[in-house]
């Protein structure tokens, strides 16, 4: 998939039936035709800017300097109904949706566009996955970081949880630079770094402990055949290589399903399923329960000191 999308010119043509003003968008003043009625019914902002004594003045161009035109532009025209418009449906890069929901959250926009906004992060969901068992080469921990952002200001918990932690799976460089990027930081607050870098510290370890107690005290490995312990002792070795541990995380979570597939297959040994001969407590899942306890930190509301989630939050051990 293309995400390096060019820029599409927009026809500033406006709607004589409808548009009245002209919104004069970023340093350049790009003209962005807009109607005052959908934009005083979809935004208090507005509606504020555009009441007297604005509303008897001549003028009908409003200056945004400090705003971005591609965003503003996919607004106004989300707000027009214009959703087959292809400015609105092409794919749109990490950097572009949060712009979106700034400019959203800014107008105070984002209930009148509570489903365009879902769907933009839901999208992206599809393509930065941290379903996929690799680490892809052209993804970075910006982009992610953008869509975390994104999901920050929409109060997404869910979507939050789960762009958190593919960032914490997938960035090999340090989080302290992500801090650097003002559109992130001027969003995300620094509580969201302090606990991505200590997730980042004490959950790699204390899976990599916990798969070194199963392979030493489970009884499968003196008995079973069919489990290759050199895959797990190997997954240990990467959790001591900083930059082989997001790819470890990775690897484990798809280990994990391979060992549910594991339990209900026949033991060439003991001729019954592993679940009926070695019993649940003796799968790496059990002994990484323990870690699993300790995520489901990357939470909206736990950043923002509220004790109660009802958001179905992601994890690193499914």
């Amino acid at each position: 998939m293309d995400l390096d999308s060019k820029p599409i010119t927009i026809d500033a043509v406006a709607d004589p039936n409808r548009d009245d003003l002209v919104l004069l968008v970023g340093p350049d003043k790009e003209r962005i035709p807009a109607s005052s009625v959908i934009l005083t019914t979809a935004s208090p902002v507005f509606a504020s800017m555009l009441s007297p004594p604005w509303k008897e003045s001549q003028t009908k161009e409003i200056p945004l300097p400090e705003d971005d035109p591609d965003a503003m532009r996919f607004l106004t025209l989300t707000l027009s109904y214009q959703n087959r418009h292809e400015f609105v449906v092409r794919q749109r890069v990490p950097r572009e949706i949060l712009q979106i929901v700034i400019a959203a959250d800014k107008y105070d926009m984002c209930t009148a566009l509570k489903f365009a906004l879902y769907y933009l992060l839901n999208e992206a969901s599809k393509v930065y996955t941290l379903e996929s068992p690799e680490v892809p080469a052209d993804v970075s921990g910006e982009d992610i970081a953008y869509l975390c952002a994104a999901a920050y200001l929409l109060d997404n918990c869910k979507h939050f949880s789960e762009f958190s932690l593919n960032l914490m799976c997938s960035r090999k460089k340090p989080f302290q630079d992500l801090v650097d990027d003002e559109l992130i930081s001027s969003v995300l607050p620094a509580k969201f770094f302090v606990t991505l870098a200590d997730n980042f510290a004490h959950i790699p370890l204390g899976m990599s402990q916990a798969i070194e107690r199963w392979v030493k005290h489970s009884p499968m490995f003196d008995f079973c055949a069919c489990l290759y312990p050199t895959r797990y002792e190997q997954l240990v070795l990467q959790f001591g290589v900083p930059n082989q541990v997001p790819l470890a995380i990775k690897r484990l979570r798809f280990l994990l399903l391979e060992e549910r597939e594991w339990l209900s297959e026949e033991c060439m040994v003991g001729a019954m399923e592993h679940r009926r001969l070695w019993g649940e407590r003796s799968t790496l899942m059990v002994y990484l329960q323990g870690v699993e306890s300790s995520q489901a930190q990357f939470c909206i509301r736990k950043l923002k000191g509220i004790s109660t989630c009802e958001a179905k939050h992601a994890r690193l051990i499914r």
